[in-house]
């Protein structure tokens, strides 16, 4: 399971690089992979539900549903 390090890790990249972010939202697991980050199916369900959640809420702000911590 990836650390509460790890998912900032990726928000933060998500943020500042649009092709890492294109990418992450085609393929997380493959995104997350090819900075280091090894994302379990528990990981990629809470992925899911966060983004769920921020949807419904009408979020953008990318760590609501990209640190579930």
């Amino acid at each position: 399971m990836a650390s509460k390090e790890q998912f900032e890790q990726l928000a933060d990249k998500y943020v500042v690089d649009t092709a890492f972010m294109d990418q992450f939202n085609a393929d997380p697991t493959k995104a997350a992979a090819s900075i280091g980050i090894e994302l379990t199916n528990e990981d990629l369900e809470k992925i899911a539900d966060a983004r769920a959640k921020a949807e419904k809420v009408g979020s953008r702000e990318l760590k609501t549903f990209l640190c579930p911590y």
